[in-house]
């Protein structure tokens, strides 16, 4: 998972649904194609169509939301740290949003 949890959001199929998620933002490419196939078995191909489009709605918010400059969480601050030196995202100006007063 790409954060920090367990289980089923208290949804039908959260957990295939989080997997397919995961897979989605993470771009796992091994881990996408069967668990696209899965919901698709599962819950149908409009079930399919609809997580893709809240997927990909939701990393288009937070984009939008980056580029506004809206303050990351102060709880993500830190956890984060690692990552963003890694990516090198600090060098972005999105990365003010990541500096508190």
């Amino acid at each position: 998972m790409l954060g920090k949890g367990d289980g089923d959001g208290g949804i039908a199929h959260g957990r295939l649904l989080v997997r397919f998620a995961d897979a989605f933002l993470t771009r796992d490419e091994a881990e996408l194609a069967p668990v696209r196939r899965e919901v698709a078995d599962r819950l149908g191909d409009e079930a399919l169509v609809d997580s893709a489009a809240v997927v990909a709605a939701y990393e288009g918010l937070d984009r939008v939301a980056d580029s506004m400059g809206i303050p990351i969480d102060a709880e993500r601050i830190e956890p984060t740290a690692g990552l963003r030196k890694q990516l090198g995202v600090d060098g972005f100006a999105s990365a003010a949003n990541t500096k508190r007063p």
